[in-house]
């Protein structure tokens, strides 16, 4: 058994504030007048239980039950109705002998619905409720009118409520559940049928192929036991061959060894035979000037030759005896010479030799190298025949199965065709009685073309031109609706963004507050002065941060004494604009080494800047003079080289990164817009709305 114990509603309809109403036992009356909001009570019963036709709930889209404002109240987001039943503890979902049901919807078209606090689906909150008399089409909440259709109602409609009211609603759910169940596997049984009939036409296929497999892979074995041996038998035959190569490659290259070894020795004493020559050859010429030295003692004493005749015979002797040595040393440089000679001859023949060895050692391994390419071409003979034999094999089976298949349809065309001649003997009888049938209707058929030709030309004219109408009017629709809803969209975006304004400006209001009782009254901020590049507000109201409620100080307040007055009372950034370049020349020497203005900084030649501070706040020099200095650039990888090129400017990007010297601030996802960004939305919505 379920009890009403309250319903809390809040934002449905007209209840803008959240209202508890209790219902305590006995019979509880609401009476007012005509429009304050009784039957909204009805209504939020039924809408928290389900409800899902706007029309029911007197509106025409769901999102019509939210406040939707008044001169006084600003419209709400959300409508949300609890209600809260008494019942046993031992009833499902209870706790502590209550059960609570919510649902919430949010002007966007979610939904939610909540039991105990938990969200839900519906189906689990009216499983919950059925057969307990609560309910969406239940007789527990009967609205105004609801008695007279139920008296008028049909019977069937009557039955519904006695059945609800029987508790006996859950079990004929459970019975069409099931029916439902019980048809769905009838019809799995039925096509469960038919699969095994195709299954099994498909079997005795697939064993006809099988077979034919079976017979394939017996083939294909004895062609590869055929193809091994033959394999084998052209293997044994080209490694003999091979070994046969190698052999006499061997032996060439042992007879090249050979020829090299005797060919070293032969150089060798070629060698020895050169130094002996050299030898001799230096011992005759050492002779030759033996004997012109004594020729020359000949002559230097040729005055002695009278006294000393016995002396010049023995030196004619020894002379005698010496040209004697000499030939002979003559004749055996001559042996020499022609014994080098013959080594000479011999060593052209030895290099002629090994030369003939080369060529023949070439020639063996050009023959190699023609079996082994035969080889590879016998190898590759082979898996072209395999290739061609498992091609072959396949169209085997595919000109099986295409004979297979040809029988059936032949018989199918047979079959075909016998029904087709039966049907065409029993239609020749009912075509010879519709030929004179034809023949009467033939002269009516004729009358009455005429007249549906003019008929159907003056509809396909009206059809037309009611399309080109129905077109044009959904196009209208169309466009109405999509100019509707941005205009919705821009309206909600601007009441948002002057919320933000409002609440900024209630903000400022201790700040105001401060500055009358330090003797500044209405100042002026930065915010108001300045006028964003477009595109750029986002990341300049980033980069600014609080300096866009920075105080604007007029001409002559002093800051310092100002913010002397300010300290400990409020937070507050004054900015005192920059004196005129004259004034300062004028009344400071050391303006002299002051910074050049933002127009003069190196900065502004390169062609990554795009502007500076000041210019894409349109502010004035001199106010400009007091910010910070930045500049707006390209990308953000021309604000990095800029900052390590001038390391005490800023420099920010479309891309959401400025850096200054060797620090990046990364612009993130932001959910309320700055000042900037929100005061350059609101002037545009202002203007493209109306």
């Amino acid at each position: 058994m379920l009890k009403v114990e309250s319903l809390e509603i809040s934002g449905f309809k007209s209840f803008v504030d959240p209202v508890t109403v209790e219902l305590a036992g006995g019979i509880t009356a609401i009476v007012g007048p005509n429009g304050c909001g009784k039957s909204n009570l009805s209504e939020a019963m039924t809408w928290v239980l389900g409800e899902q036709s706007a029309k029911s709930l007197r509106g025409g889209t769901m999102e019509d039950v939210i406040f939707n404002g008044a001169e006084s109240r600003k419209p709400l987001g959300m409508a949300e109705c609890t209600l809260t039943l008494a019942t046993d503890p031992s009833f499902p979902r209870a706790e502590d002998g209550r059960i609570t049901i919510g649902r919430r919807v949010f002007r966007g078209g979610e939904s939610q619905y909540r039991l105990n606090g938990r969200v839900v689906r519906l189906k689990e909150i009216k499983d919950l409720l059925m057969d307990t008399g609560l309910g969406l089409r239940a007789y527990s909440v009967i609205e105004q009118g609801k008695i007279g259709m139920i008296l008028s109602g049909k019977p069937q409609e009557r039955r519904k409520l006695l059945e609800e009211a029987a508790g006996i609603t859950r079990y004929k759910a459970r019975k069409n559940v099931a029916e439902l169940k019980l048809q769905e596997a009838t019809a799995n049984l039925l096509r469960l049928d038919d699969v095994i009939s195709e299954v099994e036409r498909a079997l005795r296929s697939l064993k006809r192929q099988a077979s034919a497999a079976r017979r394939y892979q017996e083939k294909e074995g004895e062609y590869r036991s055929l193809l091994a041996r033959v394999l084998a038998g052209r293997y044994r035959l080209q490694t003999a061959q091979l070994a046969e190569l190698r052999s006499r490659l061997d032996a060439a290259t042992a007879r090249e060894a050979a020829i090299a070894a005797e060919l070293h020795r032969d150089e060798a004493a070629l060698a020895g035979g050169r130094e002996r020559l050299d030898e001799l050859a230096s011992e005759v010429a050492s002779r030759h000037q033996r004997v012109a030295d004594l020729a020359a003692t000949i002559q230097g004493r040729q005055e002695f030759l009278k006294a000393n005749r016995q002396t010049v015979a023995e030196i004619g002797e020894r002379a005698a005896q010496d040209r004697a040595l000499a030939d002979r040393r003559e004749q055996e440089t001559a042996a020499q010479a022609q014994a080098l000679a013959a080594l000479e001859e011999r060593r052209g023949e030895l290099a002629d030799e090994r030369l003939r060895a080369a060529e023949a050692v070439d020639a063996e391994e050009r023959r190699i190298a023609d079996a082994e390419r035969d080889l590879a071409q016998a190898a590759a003979r082979a898996e072209a025949l395999r290739a061609e034999l498992l091609h072959a094999a396949a169209a085997v089976a595919g000109l099986h199965q295409r004979v297979q298949q040809s029988q059936i349809e032949l018989e199918r065309g047979n079959f075909r065709q016998h029904h087709l001649e039966e049907e065409l003997a029993r239609r020749a009888h009912e075509l010879g009685q519709a030929a004179e049938a034809l023949a009467v209707a033939r002269d009516r058929t004729a009358a009455a073309e005429a007249a549906l030709a003019a008929r159907v030309a003056e509809q396909q004219r009206v059809g037309a031109a009611l399309d080109a109408t129905l077109r044009r009017e959904a196009e209208a629709a169309d466009g109405k609706r999509a100019l509707e809803s941005a205009i919705d969209g821009a309206r909600h975006r601007q009441r948002l963004l002057a919320d933000l304004s409002r609440a900024h400006a209630e903000r400022r209001g201790a700040l105001l507050a401060a500055l009358a009782d330090a003797g500044l009254a209405a100042p002026a901020f930065l915010a108001e002065q300045a006028q964003a590049a477009l595109g750029w507000e986002r990341s300049l109201d980033v980069y600014l941060g609080g300096l866009t409620d920075a105080v604007l100080l007029p001409p002559g307040r002093s800051a310092l004494a100002l913010a002397r007055a300010l300290a400990g009372r409020s937070r507050a950034i004054l900015l005192e604009p920059a004196a005129p370049p004259a004034a300062a020349l004028a009344a400071s020497p050391a303006a002299e080494s002051a910074a050049p203005p933002a127009s003069d900084h190196p900065a502004v030649a390169d062609p990554a800047v795009v502007l500076s501070l000041g210019e894409a706040l349109r502010l004035p020099p001199a106010l400009a003079a007091a910010l910070p200095p930045a500049f707006l650039v390209r990308t953000a990888a021309d604000a990095e080289r800029l900052a390590h090129r001038h390391p005490g400017v800023a420099f920010l990007s479309r891309e959401g990164v400025w850096v200054q010297a060797g620090t990046y601030h990364v612009e993130g996802e932001t959910v309320t817009p700055g000042v900037l960004e929100r005061e350059g939305e609101l002037a545009a919505l202002e203007r493209s709305i109306p």
